[in-house]
């Protein structure tokens, strides 16, 4: 809406008087950012993926309007409490892993697109790519196992337990033995990477 006044655009959550409106404000988010409590959590959607947290959600107000003061923010925040948590929404299925380029289904291998209806509070920050292969990465997992196949598997299903957001992979703890200067700090790099 335009104000006479100044010829600039006013935004639907400031009256013709300049007053804050705090619940157009919490609505504009909870309908076009797709605002929820997922698991206890507020979340918001922004791009593409969900920022969890109340900080994230405060950082959209500021984006849509800088002048906005910390009392205002927190009356957005508590009406998009009151009216949100209630109905908090639970993660996607763990069978989801979204990362930079789309959401991976673990069970078929398809890709989708994201989108706001799998909640999924973290992105890989990395490409999926069903086809990568690198040489030195597959010796140095051999090296780390000492030739036993067996424990190459535990290894690459190391990688995959940190992927996963379920907690039914989490029934063993892998425990890296071995003397010093064998590997272990590299594979925990490595693994801390991705």
């Amino acid at each position: 809406t335009a104000d006479p006044q100044e010829g600039q655009q006013r935004p639907p959550w400031v009256s013709k008087k300049g007053a804050f409106l705090h619940n157009v404000l919490a609505r504009h988010l909870i309908d076009k950012y797709h605002v929820c409590y997922m698991e206890g959590m507020p979340a918001i959607w922004v791009d593409d993926h969900y920022e969890v947290g109340e900080d994230a959600i405060k950082r959209v107000m500021i984006e849509l309007q800088d002048s906005i003061k910390e009392q205002q923010r927190k009356e957005v925040m508590r009406y998009i409490s009151l009216r949100m948590r209630h109905n908090s929404k639970q993660q996607a299925d763990p069978k989801y892993i979204q990362f930079s380029n789309g959401v991976l289904d673990i069970e078929t291998g398809d890709m989708r697109a994201p989108g706001p209806d799998l909640l999924i509070p973290n992105v890989i920050p990395h490409k999926w790519n069903p086809n990568a292969k690198c040489d030195d990465l597959d010796k140095a997992v051999v090296a780390w196992a000492c030739g036993d196949h067996e424990v190459e598997s535990q290894i690459w299903e190391m990688f995959g337990m940190c992927l996963y957001r379920g907690r039914d992979a989490m029934g063993d703890c892998p425990v890296l033995i071995g003397s010093g200067s064998n590997g272990k700090s590299t594979l925990l790099n490595l693994l801390h990477k991705v």
